[in-house]
């Protein structure tokens, strides 16, 4: 299709050639898109996020101000997000950009609960299948989600340690046996 929309607008000085490329370009990056797609549930089918994610994660105290959070926490460890606890409860997730952004001379008076981002809007439950909270992951603020169980910490899950494993096992999958089982998984899906 492209290439027909180039011989158009080149050697018959037709215009709308131009219209055959956009579409031409569009199918293409629509079957990219796709081919990516279908890469990432063949990499991530039968895995948890349980089965991804960091366990015993080094976690703030909700209490601790943000200046020991920073010198104690964080500069010890260099990680870039941490699980925030309350009385050995989930309460959310802190990043050191979180305390950047205040000035530092408020760092002495503010606990990190009032900087973090509460549990319920960045945790996920343990069992929930890694490919279900792939987009859940990508749209959150820090792309990490606390993954926990039976309402308590079971570990962090972040975007870069989903998108090493989608690498690592699509590099592992014989190319042959990834399309059959996913015409194994669209033909199911169609009956």
């Amino acid at each position: 299709m492209i290439a027909g929309g180039l011989l158009l607008l080149i050697f018959a000085g037709d215009f709308s050639g131009a219209w055959f490329i956009f579409l031409g370009w569009f199918v293409l990056a629509a079957a990219e898109a796709e081919i990516e797609g279908a890469s990432a549930r063949l990499a991530l089918g039968g895995l948890s996020a349980a089965d991804a994610m960091v366990r015993n994660p080094v976690t703030v105290d909700g209490d601790a101000t943000v200046e020991d959070f920073m010198d104690e926490v964080f500069l010890a460890t260099r990680h870039t997000a941490f699980p925030v606890v309350d009385r050995g409860r989930i309460a959310g997730i802190v990043s050191f950009r979180q305390a950047l952004n205040l000035p530092r001379s408020d760092w002495p008076a503010i606990p990190v609960r009032e900087i973090m981002l509460p549990a319920d809007e960045a945790s996920i439950d343990a069992d929930t299948p890694l490919f279900d909270a792939l987009p859940r992951l990508a749209r959150a603020p820090l792309q990490r989600l606390l993954v926990r169980r039976h309402g308590q910490l079971a570990g962090l899950l972040s975007l870069t340690d989903v998108a090493r494993l989608i690498e690592a096992r699509s590099r592992s999958a014989s190319p042959a046996r990834a399309v059959r089982a996913e015409r194994r998984r669209v033909m199911a899906a169609r009956s």
